[in-house]
């Protein structure tokens, strides 16, 4: 049985995959699907550009793609910032914690 060709379509469904992931926050799920775009992508350029001589044709689409793709990094890069400020968060409580119970101690 032959191996069908990588599609725009397969593309898609992985980036959607990809989203979902993100927004559930599974990270585990989410960079094991996006290795798995990764390479479906890297074999649909490779596979067009053999076909076609080139990408010109897939332009329109390869922009779209482009575009969720920057969505999702943005959304990657605010979901970075806020568990950034979250362990801040922690990390100044503990901090807090520690001198208050040391503060504590001397007064005793």
């Amino acid at each position: 049985m032959p191996v069908e060709p990588p599609s725009l379509a397969s593309l898609l469904a992985l980036t959607d995959a990809v989203q979902e992931a993100i927004d559930a926050g599974e990270w585990t799920r989410a960079a094991g699907v996006e290795r798995q775009r990764r390479a479906l992508l890297e074999a649909f350029l490779s596979a067009e550009t053999a076909k076609h001589g080139g990408l010109e044709h897939t332009r329109p689409e390869l922009v779209r793609l482009q575009e969720r793709n920057n969505r999702l990094i943005g959304e990657l890069f605010h979901h970075q910032r806020r568990l950034t400020h979250e362990a801040g968060e922690v990390d100044r409580g503990r901090r807090a914690m520690r001198a208050y119970q040391e503060h504590g101690e001397t007064q005793a």
